[in-house]
């Protein structure tokens, strides 16, 4: 007891501190509830068993050939399949969705039914006709809709 008296200034700061500090902990939970928790929340759970990784992106775009392509690039964010698609100088808008929709039919049904596609085409020359194009695959619908149709 007689150690409480002579330290009671001390005693006491600690006591408001520790008060202060559970109160903050509180405040902090009650603001921000889903600290720590995935960014998709359990949106992603249906894919889980049919994960589209980076190798399986890598060989897909090894498979497309084609003389008008410069270059393919792909990336998958949640459940959106990301491809990037450079064309080269005077490649056709045609020629371009025939590429994309050839890329898409590398995917399997199951992974088609599941995932998204965004599509970026441009062409390595700026000012071509037709260009940027850009085309959007849901896993509801069988074939990519562009936005210059």
């Amino acid at each position: 007891m007689k150690l409480l008296r002579k330290n009671k200034y001390t005693v006491i700061c600690i006591t408001i501190c520790t008060i202060v500090l559970i109160i903050a902990l509180a405040l902090f939970k009650l603001l921000f509830p889903n600290t720590g928790t995935p960014v998709y929340g359990n949106r992603l759970d249906d894919v889980k068993n049919l994960q589209i990784t980076e190798s399986m992106l890598k060989k897909h775009n090894d498979s497309i050939n084609n003389d008008s392509l410069k270059e393919i690039s792909a990336h998958t964010t949640g459940k959106i399949v990301n491809v990037n698609i450079v064309m080269k100088k005077g490649a056709t808008i045609k020629i371009a969705k025939e590429i994309a929709t050839s890329y898409v039919a590398l995917f399997t049904d199951d992974e088609k039914e599941h995932y998204d596609f965004s599509i970026f085409i441009i062409n390595e020359e700026d000012d071509t006709e037709g260009y940027p194009l850009i085309g959007q695959k849901s896993k509801l619908s069988d074939s990519i809709v562009y936005n210059k149709e």
